[in-house]
């Protein structure tokens, strides 16, 4: 692309993003998503990109560029076994927590991506938005899974900067997860797995639980 062309489309980026941020504000009840969907495939045809993994980090924070309906937002228990950078060795821990809890080990189409160093779904799956991207999960069910850590701010340090700026630049670290529930629910499942796995603790995060699309 040359230089003039590439910056006609740069300019054309900046008018779609004022253009769609008004109509956003005109109809309230409009999903921020499709903002954002339409945003990215546009940006992607300029040769820069918003991506799925930055729009999950950015979902999982404060971030003020963009508006999440509260609603959308849950405080939910997340039972985490095990955490470290290796993945065979979290793997390991998720088969072993599977056949403890006599759970399933759900990997959701996803996979370990060894250049990326993280947990993303397979390039070919049916959801071309996230595919090839990491897709934090969000809901419980009677499943082991292995997830990226940096997806689940603690609440507790919620109002850290430091701290959250610090989680968020760790993005290779694995966990194994066990729930993504309720606090009784997820105090009782951590009791139960303490006597095998003494690293089990509870990450309590609010999750935005509304349309990712």
């Amino acid at each position: 692309m040359s230089s003039l062309g590439f910056f006609n489309a740069l300019k054309m980026v900046f008018v779609f993003i004022s253009v769609a941020l008004i109509m956003s504000c005109e109809s309230p009840q409009k999903e921020h998503t499709t903002v954002l969907d339409s945003v990215t495939t546009l940006v992607s045809d300029s040769s820069s990109m918003i991506d799925a993994k930055n729009i999950t980090e950015q979902l999982n924070s404060e971030n003020e560029s963009i508006v999440l309906d509260e609603s959308e937002m849950a405080l939910r228990f997340i039972v985490s076994i095990a955490e470290g950078y290796d993945y065979d060795s979290i793997h390991h821990v998720a088969v072993k927590a599977a056949q403890f809890l006599n759970y399933s080990l759900d990997t959701a189409g996803s996979y370990y991506n060894k250049q990326q160093k993280s947990i993303v779904l397979s390039e070919d799956n049916e959801d071309d938005i996230w595919a090839g991207e990491y897709m934090f999960r969000r809901y419980g069910e009677q499943k082991v899974s292995i997830e990226m850590r940096y997806a689940y701010t603690d609440t507790i340090i919620k109002h850290n900067e430091v701290l959250k700026a610090q989680l968020r630049r760790d993005t290779t670290r694995l966990f194994v997860c066990a729930d993504v529930t309720n606090e009784a629910e997820a105090t009782r499942l951590q009791k139960k797995l303490l006597s095998e796995f003494p690293h089990t603790k509870i990450i309590a995060a609010e999750i935005y639980m509304g349309c990712m699309h």
